[in-house]
């Protein structure tokens, strides 16, 4: 448990300590992201592998109508509709949804804050400028 006695502040630890923390969270980042990189290199070939003969069997009778190339990728897609179906998996639906390109937009207002500013000269600017500084310290002043 951390305590008054084994905390050590930032300012007093040296440069050289500093250096070599640096070092090594970066080393360990480094690490990080190669393991990221090849679990999603592993999960790519994976979704385009080919399942064994006896799963394809298994899904060509419970889907007569998939016919062609079946793949993981396939595979998880029939997955999902199955969950969505049967068990009305709310994130099933919305990962169907997803896939076939139907996701609904994020709109957000594309509004200027500054609008009011834009077209002051610098003159005027600097002018609204000392009159903000006036404000702050007004209001500094009015706390103590």
């Amino acid at each position: 448990m951390p305590n008054e006695k084994n905390l050590i502040p930032h300012r007093i630890n040296s440069a050289k300590k500093a250096r070599e923390l640096g070092r090594q969270g970066g080393i360990n980042s480094g690490e990080s992201k190669r393991a990221k990189k090849t679990l999603k290199q592993i999960t790519e070939l994976m979704l385009v592998t080919k399942p064994t003969k006896e799963a394809l069997s298994k899904i060509k009778k419970d889907f007569p109508e998939v016919s062609g190339q079946i793949d993981f990728k396939t595979l998880l897609v029939l997955g999902q509709i199955h969950k969505a179906v049967s068990k009305r998996d709310t994130k099933a639906v919305e990962f169907i949804r997803d896939i076939i390109g139907e996701k609904p937009i994020e709109k957000s207002a594309n509004i200027n804050i500054n609008a009011e500013y834009d077209n002051l000269s610098e003159e005027d600017l600097d002018k609204k400028i000392i009159e903000l500084q006036k404000s702050i310290n007004e209001m500094e002043n009015k706390k103590e």
